[in-house]
């Protein structure tokens, strides 16, 4: 374990190395806790058996880390033993979270902005489509009414049209 410990603190980032041996078709795993002993077992036989030379992920009792198998020359060829170096996925993820903060901060602020925007955009559009509402009823009661025209859009020649048509209704009963 020593040895180990001496190969872990030359890394630049804080891997966890560990040996895997196999005697007698049970792996033995040293420098590992044993509950990791058994996924590390599984791991470098798959590693070992497909001669895997990428990093690749593997899920423990630890936690979820990225880990490398390199197959170790013995002196003796009937144990096979192959180091394993882990580097936990959560350290290697640690310097993005105050940019996965970022992005969520922005993320709710532009959500606000758009609700925001949505609710402002949506009261322009249905006070004076309310306000034409409430002139057509008073109109079919036989009261004078007029809208108020504030806008040159759509809306605002709807109004137009509206009071053109309230003053020639008016006109008529009139005459």
């Amino acid at each position: 374990r020593g040895e180990l410990q001496k190969l872990e603190s030359l890394a630049a980032i804080p891997l966890t190395a560990a040996i895997v041996t196999r005697e007698g078709g049970a792996w033995t795993a040293i420098g590992a806790s044993d509950e990791d002993t058994a996924a590390l077992s599984k791991f470098a036989s798959r590693a070992l058996a497909s001669i895997w030379t990428a990093p690749s992920p593997l899920d423990s009792l630890a936690g979820r880390s990225i880990d490398l198998v390199r197959p170790l020359r013995t002196f003796d060829g009937h144990a096979p033993s192959a180091l394993v170096l882990r580097y936990p996925l959560a350290l290697a993820m640690a310097p993005y979270r105050p940019m996965l903060a970022a992005v969520l901060a922005v993320g709710l602020a532009g959500l606000a902005g758009l609700i925001a925007g949505s609710w402002l955009l949506a009261r322009s559009l249905t006070r004076p489509v309310s306000a034409l509402d409430d002139a057509a009823h008073r109109l079919q009661r036989g009261e004078t009414v007029e809208v108020e025209v504030t806008t040159a859009d759509e809306l605002g020649r709807l109004a137009a049209s509206f009071n053109a048509m309230a003053a020639g209704i008016k006109d008529r009963e009139q005459r």
